[in-house]
């Protein structure tokens, strides 16, 4: 029938819309881990830098 139909329409829509949430989640979450990531690689490399500079000075 026509409402079984539309019921099942409704499910996967909101299957779908579910689904596009929890895509949209991970995706944030990798890029905040790749952000952090950035960061940490920055200041390793500076403090490695820092480094460097304080035993090829001395």
């Amino acid at each position: 029938s026509d409402i079984n139909a539309q019921n099942l329409i409704s499910n996967e829509h909101k299957k779908n819309n579910e689904a596009k949430k929890t895509s949209e989640n991970i995706v944030k979450t990798l890029i905040e881990l790749f952000h952090e990531k950035n960061e940490i690689d920055s200041i390793i490399n500076n403090l490695v830098q820092e480094m460097v500079q304080l035993f090829s000075n001395n």
